[in-house]
């Protein structure tokens, strides 16, 4: 039997070896801290006094052999971030006494670190931080700006050919005088911040700004110099109502309360003293306005686009707007082409000329802010308007303005649906002076209606020759009319100048307040009226629902009874005259009922319109004559 084998020995436990992880962290951890032994002796060498005084002197050198005209007026220092900080930084103006073109609080320059190692010191990246820009008169001193980004080099040497730093701003404000003198407005934007970028292309120097705006949204600037005229452009996407600069704000009538605006503006050329070209094209989106005159409440939302070409002549003084075409709304489908110019050599002076070829009506209508709108008892329409307006004068006298225009209606249809047909008997509420209102009924259920047909020519023409000769030949707005009414105003409010249907706009439809809210509604409404009804019809409802005496009187069958006691088929030419001298006014009026004759004046006013009716054969020469002395009978005396 053969013995067990001897079991092999068991080997003694060996030291485990270390692993490479731990060892390579310790290194790293040893480096580290070496560096950062070696990082803190460097900064704290670099904060002595002798060390700042020559960091200094190095800065303000560089500053010299950068930009000339560049002085730091601050300290400089080395922070423990090893960026070098140093400001302020100042650019004097050239003109004696101007402001400096440029002042920056803070510039903090971090080196490139590939440069670093390679024995070189270059800057990677520049923050600036409160940064001011004045660019003088109308922007005349950003020349010297660009001198700055491409300075003269002795002997034409070429600029050193290291990529560009990385530059980013904060708290960026730009003040330009928009004119010379005390008084001239000085606009400065709000706080921007963003990126620049420099960089040269196609042998031209090209400085990029993205920027970031006051109150939201972004932008970006383009400048470009060298090797011919600058060029310039600017984009801002999402501008608030926060952008615009302060001092602007104060200037403006309104106050805008919310809205967007999308900006682009393209300038090719930029030469001093010589014409100046630009490309505009703008949005705005979600649009609200605050103005006294326009509503009590804001208005808005209102979204829209204009693109054009704007020309600035300096020698003549005058900017223009050139094929302009605005858009009501993003459809496309309520466009105008547009030509303006101001005029500021000598008196300022305004030029407008506006036409609408195919402006979709519902478009037009879905686009306005809710206030704008028609009311929904309003004649609703179907198609397309057309129309013109031309505009020119001095700007604060429009006593002197010259005014032609017209609107084609020709396209436009009412729709199958109306909410209160006017074609046949309808009622509608009139307020009555002290508060409330009162029901008044237009058709033959009322006995105080009066048919057209059934009046004598001499009482309905006696009205139209008064309040609106030229009824019958426009088309809701007579320009001929409003051009008088300007003169005769001089600067003071315009009256006088309502058509008939607009008038029958007002009475039907609106409340008589006087904001430029209810002049729009007004408007809109007299062009649904003038394209939906006759003109015999238009004249019909308005003889039987305008007011026409005190404590509710309305409609020519109340008001012949209320001054003569009698059938408004039975008036007499001058007692028909008389009614519709009455009619801007008859409450106020009433007072020659109450004591029962005229005054001299209005006795003149009488027969002045009495003159008219002759003219136009609307009275005979007995006729003319029987009234012109027929004493007037009022009723109750």
């Amino acid at each position: 039997m053969r013995p067990n084998p001897r079991p092999a020995p068991t080997p003694a436990p060996s030291p485990s070896p270390v692993p490479a992880a731990p060892r390579a962290l310790r290194a790293a951890t040893a480096v580290a801290a070496g560096g950062a032994l070696l990082t803190l002796a460097l900064w704290a060498a670099a904060q002595t006094g002798a060390a700042r005084a020559e960091l200094r002197a190095r800065v303000a050198q560089a500053l010299a052999e950068r930009a000339p005209r560049a002085r730091l007026v601050g300290e400089a220092r080395l922070s423990p971030r090893f960026e070098l900080v140093f400001g302020p930084v100042v650019v004097p103006a050239r003109a004696a006494g101007a402001p400096p073109v440029l002042t920056v609080a803070r510039v903090a320059v971090r080196p490139r670190l590939a440069a670093l190692l390679g024995a070189r010191l270059e800057p990677g990246a520049v923050r600036l931080e409160g940064v001011r820009v004045d660019a003088g008169v109308r922007g005349g001193a950003l020349e010297e700006l660009a001198e700055l980004a491409a300075p003269a080099r002795p002997g034409g040497a070429a600029p050193p050919q290291a990529a560009p730093p990385r530059i980013t701003f904060q708290d960026l404000r730009i003040r330009t005088a928009l004119a010379r003198g005390a008084r001239a407005l000085v606009i400065e934007t709000g706080a921007l911040s963003g990126r620049a970028e420099l960089a040269r292309e196609d042998g031209r120097r090209v400085a990029r700004l993205a920027l970031r705006l006051p109150g939201g949204g972004d932008g970006e600037l383009d400048a470009r110099w060298g090797a011919g005229p600058p060029a310039l452009a600017l984009r801002l996407r999402g501008a608030s109502p926060g952008a615009i600069p302060a001092a602007l704000r104060g200037r403006l009538p309104f106050g805008v309360e919310d809205g967007a605006l999308d900006l682009a503006l393209r300038v090719p050329r930029v030469e001093r003293e010589a014409a100046l070209t630009a490309e505009l094209e703008a949005e705005v989106r979600g649009l609200a306005v605050r103005w006294a005159r326009l509503a009590p409440q804001p208005v808005g939302p209102l979204a829209g686009r204009l693109s054009a070409t704007l020309r600035w002549d300096p020698r003549a003084r005058r900017l223009a707007l050139e094929g302009g075409r605005a858009e009501l709304g993003t459809s496309g489908l309520a466009q105008v082409e547009l030509d303006a110019a101001l005029g500021l050599g000598g008196e300022p002076a305004l030029e407008l000329a506006v036409r609408a070829r195919q402006v979709d009506w519902a478009a037009a209508v879905a686009a306005l802010p809710p206030a704008l709108r028609p009311p929904a008892e309003a004649p609703r329409l179907e198609g397309a308007l057309g129309g013109r307006l031309s505009l020119a004068g001095p700007l604060r006298r429009p006593a002197a303005w010259r005014l032609d225009g017209d609107v084609d209606l020709r396209a436009l249809r009412p729709a199958a649906a109306q909410a209160r047909p006017l074609d046949r008997p309808f009622a509608f509420r009139a307020p009555l002076p002290g508060g409330g209102a009162r029901e008044v009924l237009v058709g033959p259920a009322n006995p105080a209606f009066v048919p057209l047909a059934t009046l004598p020519a001499h009482v309905w023409r006696a009205v139209v020759l008064s309040e609106d000769a030229g009824f019958f030949v426009h088309h809701g707005f007579d320009v001929r009319e409003v051009q008088e009414a300007l003169s005769r105003s001089g600067d003071r409010r315009l009256r006088g100048a309502s058509t008939l249907t607009q008038q029958l706009a007002k009475n039907l439809f609106l409340t008589p307040d006087r904001t430029l809210v209810r002049k729009v509604r007004e408007a809109i409404v007299t062009l649904a009226l003038e394209s939906s009804l006759p003109k015999r019809r238009l004249l019909e409802i308005y003889l039987n629902a305008v007011e026409w005496g005190p404590g509710g009187v309305h409609g020519l069958g109340e008001a012949a009874r209320h001054w003569f006691g009698k059938d408004p088929r039975d008036l007499s030419p001058k007692e028909a005259a008389f009614l519709a001298t009455v009619l801007p006014n008859p409450a106020r009026f009433d007072l020659y009922r109450r004591r029962g004759a005229l005054t001299e004046r209005w006795e003149e006013r009488v027969r002045a319109l009495l003159v008219k009716e002759r003219a136009v054969d609307a009275l005979d020469d007995d006729q003319f004559y029987e009234a012109w002395y027929a004493p007037l009978a009022f009723a109750g005396r």
